[in-house]
């Protein structure tokens, strides 16, 4: 079975179906949860810069727990689990 996850450039993505969730690094220990249908397009606008705050160098790092599991994104002291369900 497929996993619904996939990471580019320290950005976490969660795929069911229509459904998408992206969790990415925002600036030193913090993150950007966005979610959609069938996509999120980037130009959209937001409360929030449409560039990424740097973050501390080595700070975002993406985990995956196995194939069937969570997905752990950790950015500074900001951590982020995502279940496959």
């Amino acid at each position: 079975m497929p996993t619904p996850f996939a990471v580019a450039d320290h950005t976490l993505t969660w795929r069911n179906g229509q459904r998408i969730l992206i969790v990415q690094p925002w600036g030193a220990d913090s993150v950007r949860v966005r979610a959609g249908l069938h996509r999120i397009a980037p130009d959209l606008p937001g409360p929030l810069d449409p560039e990424a705050p740097a973050a501390e160098p080595g700070a975002p790092r993406t985990e995956f727990v196995s194939a069937a599991g969570p997905a752990t994104l950790v950015n500074g002291r900001a951590r982020v689990e995502v279940t496959p369900a």
